[in-house]
C-alpha cells in the first residue's frame, strides 16, 4: 500500500494527487507511483509505502474512495467488515492515498478509524471550517492483530 506523506501545493488550481503501488510477489518487484493530472502545481509532495506478507490470520488491508462531489458535507463514513474475523481486537490505521480537491478555499481534511472490533471497524473523512473542496478522497486501511 501507499500513502501520502507530505503535501506542498500552490492552491490556485486544482490540488490533485495519487499514490499507489504495485508489487509483484513472483519476481519480488515493487512498482511505485506518485502521479498528478490536469493544471496541479505541486511542489515537494511526499509519499510512504509499505509491504508485508498478507496472512489474513495477523494483518488485513484495503481501500475505500470517498466521493464527497464538492458537497457541504462535513464527514463521510464507511464500515469495512474483515474478510477474516481476528482472535482479538486488531490494531488499526487509515492514510489517505488519493486526493482530488478543487482550488479555492483552505482545505482541511483527515481520516481516522473508529469502533475497531474483531469483525470491522469505521472509517471516517472530515472537512471542517470553510473547506468544502474536496471532490474525492481515497483512503487506504491496515489491520494488525494484536499479540
Amino acid at each position: 500500500g501507499a500513502a501520502i506523506s507530505r503535501l506542498d501545493f500552490d492552491n490556485s488550481t486544482n490540488i490533485r494527487l495519487k499514490v499507489s503501488t504495485d508489487y509483484q510477489q513472483d519476481d519480488r518487484s515493487l512498482g511505485f507511483s506518485a502521479s498528478t493530472w490536469n493544471n496541479t502545481k505541486g511542489a515537494r509532495n511526499g509519499a510512504s509505502y509499505f509491504i508485508f506478507k498478507a496472512q489474513e490470520e495477523y494483518t488485513q488491508s484495503g481501500y475505500h474512495s470517498f466521493k464527497f462531489n464538492y458537497s457541504r458535507k462535513e464527514s463521510m463514513r464507511h464500515t469495512v467488515r474483515f474478510n477474516s474475523v481476528f482472535k482479538t481486537v486488531p490494531n488499526a490505521v487509515v492514510m489517505l492515498s488519493y486526493i482530488d480537491i478543487v482550488k479555492g478555499d483552505h482545505t482541511r481534511v483527515s481520516a481516522k478509524v473508529e469502533n475497531v472490533a474483531r469483525e470491522g471497524m469505521d472509517i471516517k473523512v472530515m472537512q471542517w471550517d470553510s473547506s468544502r473542496n474536496l471532490y474525492r478522497i481515497d483512503v487506504t486501511w491496515i489491520a494488525v492483530a494484536s499479540h
